[in-house]
């Protein structure tokens, strides 16, 4: 078995109400840079409470593309206190191919509300940092194909599922004994982080120090999910449900409690129904969204096409990320090492 990892976002309500909707002062975004050349600058003011801060540029009203931006670093991309800020970004690194030309360009930066974060969030495990990105394009560093969001950092991926109501369970035609897994509607509570990758040998280590017990040891295992836990003790041996209700807390150690302490949030295991929507790009199909042509699974044991998004009879499990991944972006949720 293995850990996909989730974390969840400041449900609106109470908690939110009091951060009420940030904001980028209007005029407040400037652009400067040096007449010989050089670092830009940009300063912005936030009113209204503490947001996440995305910024792009625009040159002659066209967006750079975010994979040019990767070099951005001040306040931006992560959570900002309301105030004056200041961001920099030194062209010449990422973005190559042209001379930068300050008269046509401008700089729109975007306050993001706790409660409604950008799509992609990236966890440091060494720092415990957080920084939150707009799309896959901005993530720096070689992006999720880089070892790095394999072993020292994690990638998250936004699940749009606040209040959305969605058939899980299985098919009649699925080759297995559905009997446990009717089809039946729920109601799925809201959005929600899911980690890019299922838990890798070396993301474990970063968190708790050791490596857990593992059936595959050759010199690729840091890459390769963990697949042997204990369930209960990653949570501190606090049940998930308790009266009917999920219990988000966990006990003062193990492995949630240690990310919590390092990176703070709400990391946790995914409920089922979450994880389904999540593993099907929110689709009624079973294999991911339907775009390899399956309405069942009858054929899984012999299908070609099933091989390129999974691990299939491998005989050991594969270094995360090596399938497509599905309409959302997440690898291996099916596959490789079961999960929980």
């Amino acid at each position: 078995m293995s850990i996909r990892m989730c974390a969840f976002i400041l449900a609106a309500g109470a908690a939110a109400s009091a951060l009420a909707a940030p904001n980028i002062q209007p005029g407040s975004v400037t652009l400067t840079q040096p007449p010989s050349g050089g670092t830009i600058r940009i300063d912005y003011v936030l009113e209204g409470g503490p947001a996440i801060v995305t910024c792009d540029i625009l040159t002659n009203g066209v967006s750079i593309g975010a994979a040019n931006l990767q070099g951005l670093v001040g306040a931006v991309n992560r959570k900002v206190e309301p105030g004056s800020q200041e961001i920099a970004w030194k062209p010449w690194q990422t973005w190559t191919e042209r001379d930068f030309d300050q008269m046509r360009a401008t700089a729109v930066v975007t306050a993001w509300s706790l409660a409604a974060p950008p799509d992609y969030m990236v966890v440091d495990l060494k720092s415990g940092e957080t920084r939150y990105y707009t799309c896959v394009e901005a993530l720096p560093d070689g992006g999720v194909a880089s070892d790095l969001y394999k072993t020292e950092r994690m990638a998250f991926r936004k699940i749009p599922a606040g209040g959305v109501e969605w058939r899980m369970g299985s098919f009649t035609k699925e080759n297995w004994d559905v009997k446990n897994e009717a089809a039946h509607l729920v109601t799925l509570a809201s959005d929600c982080y899911l980690a890019v990758y299922e838990l890798t040998q070396k993301q474990y280590y970063y968190v708790m120090g050791s490596m857990p017990g593992c059936n595959y040891t050759a010199a690729d295992r840091d890459v390769h999910p963990v697949e042997k836990f204990n369930f209960f003790d990653n949570r501190g041996w606090v049940l998930w449900n308790e009266s009917g209700t999920v219990n988000r807390s966990v006990g003062d150690h193990g492995f949630f409690y240690q990310l919590r302490q390092r990176a703070g949030g709400g990391f946790d295991y995914p409920l089922e129904a979450l994880w389904e929507f999540a593993c099907r790009a929110g689709s009624g199909n079973n294999l991911y969204d339907n775009s390899y042509g399956y309405t069942n699974l009858e054929n899984w044991e012999v299908s070609g096409r099933l091989k390129k998004i999974c691990a299939h009879k491998t005989g050991h499990t594969m270094p995360v990320g090596s399938y497509e991944p599905n309409a959302w972006g997440l690898y291996d949720m099916l596959g490789n090492v079961s999960e929980c």
